[in-house]
């Protein structure tokens, strides 16, 4: 009688595990049913200094190398990564993110507390949908923990996760040295 409660409850376990594990399929196919309008590309600049530079109009990147300078090379997004990142921007209603960006440490700040991160990330993205463009500043000096600024932060991850992930980028040189 033990061994077949321990069955029916692995089994039980496995099915409510199964169920909550996201359906990769319906993710792809939520992905497949955007449409990227015609026209949309970015400039993102980012990093300590912002000068790690994606360019999807002339299809470049740009890496920080800090003390060595900077190196370049082609580097192109695929049609399902813009979507992706289309997907994204709009999910965060990045077009209503202003100009200079300046988000609280948090949602609910205590009067008069706040917070300094150094180095800090600085952000600078121009961005073209349809007729539409954008530009959107952040000196992300006090790590903010506000929801906005964690959706346009994770945005940004992304975008880098992309561009470390492919063979263009890795072919460049290692940074040297660090920031303080």
């Amino acid at each position: 009688m033990k061994i077949i409660k321990l069955i029916v409850c692995i089994i039980s376990l496995a099915f409510l595990i199964s169920c909550s594990i996201p359906n990769r399929h319906n993710k792809e196919n939520e992905y497949n049913n955007i449409k990227v309008p015609n026209g949309f590309g970015f400039v993102l600049m980012y990093g300590v200094g912002a000068k790690n530079i994606i360019n999807t109009f002339e299809g470049t990147f740009e890496k920080d190398l800090i003390t060595a300078g900077t190196a370049k090379t082609k580097l192109n997004f695929s049609d399902e990564e813009l979507k992706r990142i289309y997907s994204i921007m709009k999910s965060i209603n990045i077009l209503d993110y202003s100009s200079n960006y300046n988000p609280p440490y948090t949602d609910n700040p205590d009067p008069g507390v706040e917070r300094l991160v150094e180095p800090h990330m600085t952000y600078n993205l121009y961005l073209k949908i349809n007729s539409k463009s954008k530009d959107i500043n952040w000196k992300d000096t006090n790590g903010s923990d506000a929801a906005n600024a964690k959706e346009l932060r994770n945005l940004f991850r992304y975008i880098e996760e992309i561009i470390i992930s492919k063979e263009e980028y890795n072919s460049l040189p290692d940074a040297v040295g660090g920031y303080d």
